[in-house]
């Protein structure tokens, strides 16, 4: 797909008056005469939530996922990959769920961290091997689900439950199955200690690396959007989602999630299936 000159020169003022930071233009080469062909598969949806938290962190006018995009589609223009590659990148790996898991809430490094920070501080130094994987695996399934908090996200679990059978038994399997509470309460079941872990990881995690991660991934306008109203027991933001203040909401999920571990410890909880073979 070529787009027409007219169509090139609009889509050139948009990129640089609201998308590019100052000097990207010139560092991706944006001149690039085959980097055209390629701005249909960009986004530049720089939403109000984004923008105030691009602000907050300090990145003029830099769009959360535009950017990215257009990085990598520049420099397939420039080695001269088809635009089909890039559609299947954006397609199967690019992803909400895929975003998020690489660089987003659910990084795979930083978000399993925080979980075993947080199982410290609830039931102690986590020595057993098999939790380290449980925090690794966890929310692996994200990778390739199409929303987060929707039909394909909800049930992201079933891929590391599924791993965590493999590799340890059944036990381990519904271990880390029911670390979600939609997913337990679907299935009649209580959660597993890990979800306690896994809420309590978020807050824990500090403002200034959570929310830029979530900017950047685009993931912050479905969280803020589904906890604009208040829906059973589920978080729900009173300020933050109302006005787009993504540090407000960020500091109301914090406190619902301690306050919600501290007075869910009493209830069934699913232990971890230490002594299982």
């Amino acid at each position: 797909m070529v787009l027409h000159r007219d169509h090139r020169e609009a889509v050139s003022a948009t990129w640089r008056e609201n998308v590019a930071p100052r000097g990207v233009a010139e560092t991706v080469g944006l001149t690039c005469p085959r980097s055209w062909d390629y701005l249909h598969l960009l986004h530049y949806d720089l939403t109000p939530a984004r923008r105030e938290c691009a602000l907050r962190f300090g990145a003029r006018k830099l769009t959360t996922w535009g950017t990215v995009a257009f990085l990598r589609t520049t420099i397939a223009c420039q080695h001269q990959t088809s635009a089909s590659i890039c559609c299947v990148l954006d397609e199967v790996l690019m992803t909400i769920g895929s975003r998020s898991v690489l660089f987003g809430a659910h990084q795979f490094l930083l978000h399993p961290i925080m979980v075993a920070i947080a199982w410290t501080k609830l039931y102690g130094v986590p020595l057993d091997p098999r939790l380290w994987f449980a925090f690794f695996l966890h929310d692996i399934g994200y990778i390739g689900c199409a929303d987060m908090d929707g039909a394909s996200g909800e049930r992201h679990p079933e891929r590391g439950a599924h791993l965590m059978r493999v590799l340890f038994g059944a036990p381990w399997g519904e271990f880390t199955l029911f670390h979600s509470r939609s997913y337990a309460k679907a299935a009649g079941r209580p959660v597993s200690q890990l979800c306690f872990a896994d809420k309590l990881a978020t807050a824990l995690t500090p403002a200034c690396l959570y929310l830029p991660l979530v900017c950047l991934t685009g993931e912050i306008d479905e969280y803020m959007r589904n906890t604009a109203q208040p829906e059973g027991d589920s978080f729900h933001s009173a300020i933050g989602a109302r006005t787009g203040d993504v540090g407000v909401w960020f500091a109301e999920l914090c406190d619902f999630n301690q306050r919600w571990v501290q007075r869910s410890t009493s209830a069934a909880i699913l232990p971890a299936p230490l002594r299982a073979a």
